[in-house]
């Protein structure tokens, strides 16, 4: 899969997804709904994954630091220890999402919905929150060090 052009392609349910080569590869808009990334390392690190469909998908561990994940659907999505450091997540919808012990350090989450997102132990330390909705979501053991904009209690 390396440099292609998969934008707005239908790939759900795929699995093996997490040992591909999608280095260039355009994913924009691409329906990766229940696929399973589990444990990928640095498997779409830095991408632009602008709008994609990834509802309901295993990302259990996965390296997305630095990925371009705005206006995504991550919605029941597993992201359970994902690292999302200086991730773009701005107007993504992760409602119902598991981001349980997961890392979004310097992440951009303004405009995003987070529903009962379980953000357990989760590391929120200089996430900017501005404009994010965030309700009935488990906050509990939550690192929210430096987090700016409309910080969640």
């Amino acid at each position: 899969f390396k440099d292609a052009d998969l934008s707005s392609a239908r790939l759900r349910d795929v699995q093996g997804l997490g040992s591909a080569d999608l280095e260039g590869a355009n994913l924009a808009k691409c329906d990766l709904s229940g696929v399973s990334l589990s444990g990928a390392d640095n498997l779409v690190m830095a991408l632009d994954l602008n709008g994609v469909i990834l509802r309901g998908a295993d990302l259990r561990g996965a390296n997305l630091d630095g990925t371009k994940l705005e206006k995504a659907d991550l919605s029941s999505a597993d992201l359970y220890e994902a690292k999302l450091r200086g991730t773009s997540l701005a107007g993504a919808n992760l409602d119902q999402s598991d981001l349980w012990k997961a890392d979004l350090t310097g992440a951009n989450l303004s405009g995003a919905t987070m529903q009962g997102a379980d953000l357990r132990d989760a590391v929120l330390k200089e996430v900017d929150f501005t404009g994010t909705v965030v309700k009935d979501a488990n906050l509990k053991g939550a690192d929210l060090t430096d987090a700016k904009g409309d910080v969640p209690e």
